[in-house]
C-alpha cells in the first residue's frame, strides 16, 4: 500500500515487485524515503540533478540495486552511504566530478559503475568496499588513483581505460588472484612501463609486487628501477 500511495505522488512509469522504474522526471519528492521495502530502483534516462535528489534517499535501507545512469548528476549526496544492503550501483553517463567519502560505507557493494563521467580522482574510502568484484571507471578524467584500492581483494574486473593515469599505485600488487582483468588501455601510463602493461594483468601485478619496496623512492627507466638523485 505504501508503494502504491507514493507511486501516485511521484508519477511512477512502471512498478514491479518491490521495484520502481521512473522516466521523464526532473525532481523527486522526499516521500521516496518511505519506501523502506524497495529492493530495486531504476531512475535511468531522466534529467535529474544532484540538487533534486532528496536526502531521504538514505532511508532506502533495503535497496539492493540502484540504477542512475544517463541523468545530469554532478555529485552524489552523502546520505547514499546509509544504503547498507546495496549490491549494485550504476551512476554512469552523468557529469560527476567526485564521489562522497561516504560511498565507502556501502560495504555490501558488489558492482560499481562510475564510467563516462567527469571524475578526476577516486576517494580513498573506496578501498573499504571489500566485497566489490567489478569496478568500472572507464572514460573519465582520472589522473590519480588511491593506493587503498589495493585492499579490494575480491575484485575480478577493474576497468580504468580511457583516463589520464600515469602511475599505477604500487599497492595494486597486493590485489589477489581473483583479479583477471585490469584494463589500463588508453592511458599515458609510465609505471609500470609499457612492455609490462602489454603482457597483461598477471604481469602487471607481479611487477608491482616485485618492485614495491624500492619503487616508491626510485624512478622507472625502461624495465628497471634506478635510484633518484
Amino acid at each position: 500500500m505504501v508503494l502504491l500511495a507514493i507511486a501516485s505522488i511521484i508519477g511512477v512509469t512502471v512498478m514491479v515487485e518491490r521495484g520502481l522504474v521512473l522516466r521523464r522526471h526532473k525532481v523527486l519528492p522526499p516521500e521516496l524515503g518511505n519506501l523502506s521495502a524497495l529492493r530495486q530502483f531504476d531512475m535511468r534516462n531522466n534529467k535529474l540533478t544532484a540538487e533534486r535528489l532528496p536526502p531521504e534517499f538514505g532511508n532506502l535501507a533495503a535497496l539492493e540495486r540502484f540504477y542512475m545512469s544517463n541523468n545530469a548528476l554532478n555529485t552524489l549526496p552523502g546520505e547514499i552511504g546509509r544504503m547498507n544492503m546495496i549490491r549494485e550501483l550504476d551512476v554512469s553517463s552523468n557529469f560527476i566530478s567526485s564521489l562522497p567519502p561516504e560511498i565507502g560505507d556501502m560495504t555490501t557493494l558488489v558492482k560499481l559503475n562510475i564510467s563516462s563521467n567527469k571524475m578526476l580522482t577516486i576517494p580513498d574510502t573506496l578501498g573499504k568496499l571489500v566485497n566489490l568484484t567489478h569496478l568500472d571507471a572507464k572514460s573519465n578524467e582520472i589522473s590519480d588513483l588511491p593506493g587503498t584500492l589495493g585492499y579490494l581483494s575480491n575484485l575480478v574486473k577493474m576497468d580504468l581505460s580511457h583516463n589520464m593515469i600515469t602511475e599505477v599505485p604500487w599497492e595494486f600488487g597486493r590485489l589477489g588472484d581473483c583479479l583477471t582483468t585490469l584494463d589500463l588501455s588508453h592511458n599515458p601510463v609510465v609505471i609500470p612501463p609499457k612492455p609490462i602493461l602489454n603482457r597483461g594483468t598477471a604481469a602487471v601485478l607481479a611487477w608491482l609486487r616485485r618492485n614495491e619496496k624500492t619503487g616508491k623512492t626510485n624512478r622507472v627507466v625502461g624495465l628497471t628501477l634506478k635510484e633518484t638523485a
